[in-house]
């Protein structure tokens, strides 16, 4: 600045204020209660702001009033399974796994961040509390008093799942038999035919988008363009609760899961914040397009890798894979590991078939290879079997090769050598019925590395708990704050009842990650590039046991009804971000947009 202008003290023109106007968008496509995918084309004016929100309201379309809720882990987020975001032909942003990857990022905020501000977005309503009551356990079968422990509020939450004190139990068990399920219902917010009547959920687009997260994009610098918006919704079974889907429903493992024609989406809008800022900044953005380099937004993007994880023959045999995850070339910041059981919600089960059953007589089945059946597996009325009740597996004795089925139910004199068919509930029991799909599996023994560039980061695997979970809050930049029960899946922690495990809140919720970035605040630069013919390669191990809470040869623990199966099949889902960036520039025809990685 010259001496001049610091001594001219006249009046200066003072650059106008910022304005912020909001506009309602309704979809480019025709829909019904059973559309799943919402078009949308926005203006090119001003910038994009984070704040602007998807909205949308839930209607039952099958089924009683009252028996549909919203998920209480995520709510509304749960409801998003992909969305793009477009500048005429280049695709800006795809992200895939949307419920899975906002929730994921946004597990740093605090428990009262989350449900006090996000809720009044997401409708998220899932309460926790530690149990003062001696009787708090929900099965009164487990040898723990439940004093202390960590379990859903029952009265506060959104649904209550009920508990065995309460004596209300699904229709077909009878009240006091272990591993029964009690009657569930919602506390608020349910689901029902009557639109009018429903809650309106919104979603912030900054949550849905990870380019909009802290940052605006200028939507004037693209007037040769159509920008559009496009989302695709999940099927109910992704995202709400259909409270008759009770006892009978759930032994056979519908766990309260909505069927997937049950409910539609109705009313929804594209709510758009468009700030309009001073005509000089909208001039400072143009003159860089006019530069060399041209005007760039950068911004981090979410790449999806899809693996698998076959099952595990035998309880603690080892496993050993090695995901290739490509991204050569790309600038990866940090690796996410989302695990999930194939068949937890698998509603005819996993039909198993015992050869040379020898044992007649009482209630027990002995000689068999227990290890593939779990407590409450039940048992098709075939020849050789005399039954008075419900043919259904009351316990499990792995070591002694021993089943004990319901009540009232005998082998024949001749069944020896006969084929017995058990039809196992889902891996999971009714580990899974709060988080459903939204959950993050936990393997009771596991470690992972990763080769990066030719070289494994780590000089040992990660292989205990706390380095996991000192590994995963580094990636998002602050506390993974979920309970601990929620992470820990050691026997030790299970053992010591830290959680109810059919609570749903024992290792539910454990990604194992990765942090790549290598100190740089920025976004490109800021990661680490993988070179040519030097693909991401995540190494990971697993010993899992059978069920129960002990190694998976202990009948007392195997006959408590919590049938976690950690050898099952896992779908593995890799979330990998990455640098991308948008270069706009001013040409003498136009303005060109390239869109790289």
């Amino acid at each position: 600045m010259s001496i001049a202008e610091l001594l001219d003290y006249g009046l200066k023109e003072v650059p106008q204020q910022a304005e912020i106007r909001t506009e309602t968008v309704e979809t480019n496509n025709a829909t019904t209660d059973n559309s799943r995918v919402f078009k949308y084309t926005i203006r090119n004016v001003g910038f994009l702001e984070g704040t602007s929100m998807l909205t949308f309201k839930l209607k039952k379309l099958t089924g009683t009033d009252g028996n549909f809720r919203l998920n209480l882990w995520n709510g509304a987020l749960s409801c998003i399974k992909n969305a793009v975001l477009r500048i005429g032909d280049y695709e800006v942003q795809n992200v895939q796994d949307v419920d899975k990857i906002s929730t994921l990022f946004n597990m740093n905020q605090s428990v009262l961040q989350r449900r006090n501000v996000l809720g009044h977005y997401l409708g998220n309503s899932l309460e926790l509390l530690v149990a003062d009551q001696a009787d708090a356990e929900r099965d009164a079968s487990t040898d723990a008093t439940g004093l202390g422990q960590i379990q859903y509020d029952a009265v506060n939450s959104g649904v209550s799942f009920g508990k065995v004190a309460d004596g209300a139990v699904g229709t077909n068990i009878a009240a006091g038999v272990s591993g029964h399920i009690p009657i569930a219902s919602p506390n608020s917010l349910s689901i029902i035919a009557d639109v009018a009547k429903n809650e309106k959920y919104g979603v912030p687009l900054s949550m849905i988008f990870p380019c909009l997260k802290g940052r605006s994009l200028p939507l004037f610098l693209f007037t040769d363009y159509n920008i559009q918006l496009e989302f695709e919704m999940n099927f109910p079974d992704k995202y709400a609760y259909d409270l008759s889907q009770d006892a009978a429903q759930t032994q056979a493992g519908a766990d309260y899961m909505a069927e997937i024609n049950s409910v539609g989406f109705s009313n929804v809008e594209l709510v758009i914040d468009y700030m309009l800022p001073p005509s000089s900044v909208i001039n400072n953005y143009m003159a860089q397009t006019e530069k060399q380099g041209g005007y760039r937004f950068e911004f981090p993007e979410v790449a999806v890798v899809k693996k698998k994880l076959n099952s595990v023959p035998r309880s603690k045999e080892l496993q050993e894979v090695e995901h290739r995850l490509g991204q050569t070339g790309k600038e990866v910041h940090h690796i996410v590991m989302v695990k999930q059981f194939v068949d937890a919600k698998n509603k005819t089960g996993n039909t198993i078939t015992s050869n040379g059953v020898t044992g007649a007589g009482s209630a027990n089945i002995t000689n068999i290879n227990c290890e593939n059946i779990a407590f409450g597996a039940t048992v098709p009325i075939q020849a050789g079997i005399l039954t008075t009740a419900a043919l259904t597996v009351a316990a499990v004795d792995v070591a002694g090769q021993k089943v004990t089925l319901s009540a009232g139910t005998n082998m024949a004199a001749n069944a020896g050598g006969a084929d017995i068919q058990f039809i196992n509930p889902p891996a999971q029991g009714l580990g899974r019925k709060i988080l459903q799909s939204q959950s993050i599996d936990g393997i009771d023994e596991e470690e992972y590395n990763c080769e990066v560039n030719g070289l494994d980061i780590f000089p040992q695997f990660v292989f205990n708990n706390a380095s996991q979970y000192n590994q995963m809050s580094l990636v998002l930049d602050g506390d993974l704050i979920v309970p601990r029960t929620m992470y820990y899946t050691d026997p030790n922690a299970q053992h010591q009842r830290l959680a109810p495990l059919d609570d749903g809140l024992t290792s539910n919720y454990k990604p194992l990650g990765v942090d790549l970035r290598n100190g740089n605040g920025g976004i490109v630069g800021g990661g680490t590039t993988i070179m040519s013919g030097s693909p991401l390669i995540w190494k990971y191990k697993r010993k899992p046991r059978m069920n129960g809470s002990g190694d998976g040869t202990d009948a007392t623990e195997n006959a408590k009804g919590h049938a976690i199966d950690y050898r099952r099949e896992m779908d593995v889902n890799y979330y990998i971000t990455h640098s991308r960036v948008v270069i706009v520039k001013k040409l003498a025809k136009g303005t060109s947009v390239m869109v790289s990685s």
